[in-house]
C-alpha cells in the first residue's frame, strides 16, 4: 500500500475516480490487479499488428507530406499518432487523425483543459479556490463537454456491444472478457467509461511527447544521430524486419530511449512521486543532468561507452513513476517508441527546419500543468535512396 495518496489530473470530480484517480488504496490494487495482465508481453505481441499498421501510417504520411520545404509540424503529428494509437488499443476505436490529418474534438478539448485540470488539484488542497477553476474553463470547452461525455458513453457502448468481435486485442477486453456476460449496472458501466478514458489519456500523451522530444533531442545532438542511424540501418536488412522482437536487441537505441525518458518524463504529475521528476535531472546522480547523453546508459563493453558517466545513478530516473502507482504499460510505451525510430530512421534521413529561435530548447520552450504543452518543431522528413 502506499504511503499516501496523491492523485492527479484525470482524477476530477466524476463520482467514479477509474484507476488514476481512485484515492481508496486497497481499490486501486483491486483495479490495477485486474487490468494487469493487458499489460503483459503476451497480450502485447498480440497486439503487434496494430501497432505496426499505425507506425506504418505514419511513416507513409511523411512519404507523402513530409519532404517539402517546411517539413511537417511533429507537434500536431505526434499527438495525431499517438492518440490513433492509444485510442485503438483501448477500446478499438478509430480516430483517423493521421488519415484525416486533423485532430479531433477529444484532443482540440483536452489539450484546452490543461489549466482547469491543474486548478481541479489545487483545489483539493484549497476548497475556497473552487470558484476560482470553473473561471478557467474555455468557453468553447465548457459548449463541447456535454458532447465529450456524450462520446465516450457511446464509445464504450458500441465497444461493449462488439465484445468478443474485435478485429485485435484490446485493453477493454480485460474489463470486459468476451466469455463473460457483458455489463448492465449503470454503475458499472460508468465505472468502465472513466476507467477506459484514463487509459487512453495515459496511453497517448506521455507516448506521443516521446515522439516528439527524441527526435528534438537527437537532432540536437548530430553525433548520438549518426550513431544511431548507423545502427539502424545495418541492423535491419529490411523495413519489415522491424520488430518487437528485433528492435529490443539495438543497444544505442534502448540507450537513446531511456535517455530521451529522463529529461523530459513521461509525465510530470498526475502519478504519485517525490522529487522524481527533479532527482532525473539533478547532477547528483547524473554527470551533464541538462543534456541529451545516451551513452550513460550503455555498458562498458559497448563502442559508445564513455567512462565519464560510469558513477550516474540510473535508477534515479523513474520516468513512469514506481510502487503501487507506476504505470503499468512502462514496458509497452518503451518498445512502442523504439520501433517508432527505428522505422522513422530506417526509412528516412530527418532536417530540423528551424525557427526564429533556433531548435527548441527543453528548459525554455517547453511548459507542463497537467498535460506538456510542446512547442512548434517542424522537421523535414527525406526518404533514403536505396539501390
Amino acid at each position: 500500500m502506499e504511503l499516501f495518496v496523491q492523485v492527479g489530473y484525470d482524477a476530477l470530480d466524476t463520482g467514479d475516480g477509474g484507476i488514476g484517480g481512485e484515492n481508496d488504496p486497497a481499490r486501486h490494487r483491486e483495479i490495477a490487479k485486474k487490468l494487469a495482465p493487458t499489460f503483459s508481453m503476451k497480450n502485447f505481441r498480440a497486439k503487434e499488428a496494430a501497432i505496426q499498421t499505425h507506425i506504418d501510417l505514419f511513416v507513409q504520411r511523411m512519404k507523402e507530406h513530409g519532404g517539402g520545404e517546411k517539413g511537417v509540424d511533429m507537434e500536431s503529428w505526434s499527438d495525431w499518432l499517438g492518440l490513433d494509437l492509444s485510442a485503438d488499443l483501448t477500446y478499438s476505436l478509430d480516430m483517423s487523425q493521421m488519415r484525416d490529418m486533423k485532430s479531433s474534438v477529444l484532443l482540440i478539448n483536452c489539450l484546452k483543459l490543461n489549466l482547469f485540470a491543474t486548478l481541479s488539484q489545487i483545489t483539493r488542497k484549497i476548497r475556497l479556490l473552487t470558484p476560482v477553476m470553473y473561471l478557467c474553463i474555455p468557453p468553447s470547452v465548457l459548449l463541447a463537454m456535454p458532447k465529450l461525455i456524450k462520446m465516450n458513453k457511446q464509445d464504450v457502448m458500441l465497444r461493449i456491444e462488439r465484445q468478443g468481435k474485435t478485429e485485435h486485442l484490446d485493453y477493454f477486453e480485460q474489463l470486459v472478457p468476451a466469455d463473460k456476460p457483458a455489463p448492465v449496472d449503470k454503475k458499472e458501466i460508468y465505472h468502465l467509461q472513466n476507467v477506459s478514458g484514463q487509459v487512453m489519456i495515459a496511453g497517448w500523451q506521455p507516448v506521443a511527447n516521446q515522439y516528439y522530444s527524441l527526435l528534438l533531442f537527437l537532432l540536437g545532438e548530430p553525433d548520438a544521430y549518426a550513431a544511431l542511424v548507423d545502427e539502424i540501418r545495418t541492423g535491419f536488412a529490411d523495413y519489415d524486419d522491424i520488430k518487437i522482437e528485433t528492435v529490443t536487441n539495438l543497444k544505442y537505441l534502448n540507450a537513446c530511449a531511456q535517455e530521451s525518458l529522463r529529461p523530459h518524463s513521461a509525465t510530470a504529475d498526475g502519478l504519485p512521486r517525490v522529487g522524481l521528476f527533479a532527482a532525473a535531472r539533478h547532477p547528483r546522480y547524473f554527470t551533464d543532468p541538462l543534456k541529451f547523453r545516451p551513452e550513460r546508459w550503455l555498458s562498458p563493453d559497448h563502442p559508445r561507452y564513455d567512462p565519464r558517466y560510469k558513477d550516474d545513478s540510473l535508477k534515479a530516473s523513474k520516468p513512469f513513476s514506481q510502487e503501487p502507482r507506476g504505470c503499468p504499460g512502462a514496458v509497452i510505451a518503451s518498445v512502442v517508441i523504439r520501433l517508432f525510430v527505428a522505422k522513422v530512421l530506417w526509412g528516412f534521413d530527418l532536417e530540423a527546419v528551424a525557427g526564429r529561435n533556433g531548435l527548441p530548447v527543453f528548459e525554455r520552450d517547453f511548459t507542463v500543468m497537467a498535460f506538456w504543452k510542446l512547442p512548434p518543431f517542424y522537421v523535414r522528413f527525406k526518404p533514403v535512396e536505396r539501390k
